[in-house]
């Protein structure tokens, strides 16, 4: 298997616009539980957070291309709990990240409230029954708990890693020196 010191830039920009892009959505989507149903501006703030979850599908799909094509990074531990958990945790974390744009899109489609851009509809209204709304509702709603919770997790690892091993767990995946020319 082949190994890397880093990840590359492009690793780089992805997981750090996807950490963006959820905390932003699950923040959006929590908030979004609070506004009342007779809002002037609850359907526009609906429409917003759909079509920024299936740009983060998208921006995901892209990042699983990448990862299945780039070489592994070379692991610090050597501890196999540390390597098992630190799978488990990643693993989920794809997961999470398939399951909060897909339920949600899903969601929609079943409840018959279709995301469009520009007037045109992303996906087909009505391609499941009403009655699964409520399914697709559930998995939209506890996915952004564990998806929040892994996140959690994925940050304490990081910070105790970093810690442990010094600045050079935090060069692997940090903004320092992303600009430079050399990669």
């Amino acid at each position: 298997m082949r190994y890397a010191k880093k990840y590359s830039k492009a690793q780089v920009l992805m997981h750090w616009g996807l950490a963006g892009c959820f905390l932003s959505l699950l923040a959006v989507g929590f908030w979004m539980g609070s506004i009342p149903k007779n809002s002037p501006y609850i359907g526009t703030v609906y429409a917003i957070h759909k079509l920024f979850g299936l740009m983060v599908l998208g921006l995901v799909l892209w990042r699983l291309v990448v990862r299945w094509r780039a070489p592994a990074v070379e692991r610090i531990t050597t501890n196999i709990w540390e390597r098992y958990a630190a799978d488990m945790v990643h693993g989920g974390l794809y997961v999470a990240m398939l399951l909060m744009p897909f339920s949600g899109w899903w969601m929609s489609m079943a409840a018959g409230k279709t995301p469009k851009i520009f007037g045109w509809p992303l996906g087909i209204s009505g391609l499941f029954p009403k009655s699964w709304a409520e399914i697709f509702s559930f998995l939209h709603h506890v996915g952004a708990k564990v998806l929040l919770a892994l996140i959690l997790v994925h940050v304490f690892a990081s910070v105790v890693h970093g810690l442990r091993e010094g600045r050079v767990f935090f060069k692997r995946i940090s903004w320092i020196g992303f600009f430079s020319l050399q990669n």
